[in-house]
């Protein structure tokens, strides 16, 4: 049986491990909480897998730390913590969860800053939209969000700089001009920015994309610090109509897209052209809660072009059967394509 400790923030095993870091990291541990983190670490072989990769993680990235942008990230969690244990302790479950998503990208030790430094984070939200939810949203600084379904994005504005970082999901940003104050979004390694422009991010377990459709952006990646300086590729620059394209198993590409087929997910629609049905059929997952499965893997070669609604599979469903012999079973949570049986 795991015991549950008052200052743990709660049953999840990674913002435990995360609290655990803060603490053992902080100038003032004590030999209490040494031998309470090695009472935790005993309970479960999880305990210790996790916190080691949290760890790792963190050591491994302390190559960008003095970049202003994952700075502000770190100014913005310790804002939350405000340096001391028992601050730390008593927001554990805030100080947990931007770790994970601020403080892996820094590699900051915890009590990295001044307070001066906290006093900069001026405007911070998080914003989000569920399975088969659009929404646009305005900005304090007059950029604008569109964010598709399954988005979330973090924002947060300076008086010398404009920070949103892109958890996963995909957003178009028209960004409000300001010479003074970049643009910059952070999505899976790569940084995207811009000052007054017009671009998609797109971020998921496949890899990171960004589509310029207006003015222009730079696009550096955030690499693991190696032996080999070169190693890191130069900053990338698109103009309109180009798409950075870095998918996680492969270097990345610039090639040319198509403006009304890029963004037609802000008209309700998705738009193929002689693509994978496998990959079609991802792609339109996502805007439903209900799910299209293959029945038979060979269905995923099957070429598809068309203009479908999203959220919604009847049209896509009823076409697919006019052109291809194909059948599907519908069921409560999803619907399953077979080919269709011939009769003897």
């Amino acid at each position: 049986m795991t015991r549950h400790y008052p200052d743990l923030p709660n049953d999840n095993i990674h913002d435990q491990a995360c609290h655990w870091h803060v603490i053992l990291r902080s100038d003032t541990v004590t030999r209490e909480d040494q031998r309470a983190f090695n009472l935790w670490i005993s309970q479960s072989g999880a305990h210790q897998r996790i916190y080691d990769e949290i760890s790792l993680s963190l050591e491994s990235l302390d190559n960008i730390r003095h970049d202003p942008d994952i700075k502000m990230l770190r100014i913005a969690a310790l804002k939350k913590t405000r340096y001391k244990k028992k601050y730390m302790i008593a927001a554990g479950s805030i100080a947990a969860t931007m770790i994970l998503g601020i403080m892996t990208l820094s590699g900051l030790p915890p009590h990295y800053s001044t307070p001066d430094a906290l006093e900069e984070i001026k405007t911070s939200d998080v914003l989000e939209t569920a399975i088969g939810e659009r929404s646009t949203i305005k900005l304090a600084d007059g950029s604008l969000v569109d964010l598709n379904t399954n988005t979330k994005i973090r924002t947060h504005l300076t008086a010398k700089r404009r920070l949103v970082i892109l958890t996963h999901g995909q957003a178009v940003f028209e960004v409000a001009k300001d010479t003074e104050r970049p643009f910059v979004v952070i999505a899976g390694d790569q940084k995207i920015t811009a000052i007054g422009t017009q671009f998609e991010v797109r971020t998921d377990n496949k890899g990171t994309s960004v589509t310029l459709l207006e003015g222009k952006v730079l696009i550096d990646e955030i690499r693991i610090k190696t032996k080999d300086i070169k190693s890191s590729p130069p900053p990338v620059e698109l103009t309109p109509g180009e798409r950075f394209v870095a998918p996680t198993s492969s270097p990345p590409v610039v090639v040319k897209v198509d403006f009304d087929k890029v963004t037609s997910w802000r008209q309700g629609r998705v738009d193929f052209e002689d693509e994978l049905l496998i990959d079609v059929i991802d792609e339109l997952n996502r805007y439903s809660r209900h799910q299209v499965i293959l029945g038979d893997d060979s269905l995923g070669e099957l070429r598809i072009s068309g203009s479908f609604k999203t959220g919604s599979f009847d049209n896509f469903l009823a076409a697919l059967a006019v052109v291809y012999p194909v059948t599907v079973e519908h069921h409560s949570k999803e619907s399953i394509l077979q080919w269709e049986r011939k009769e003897n």
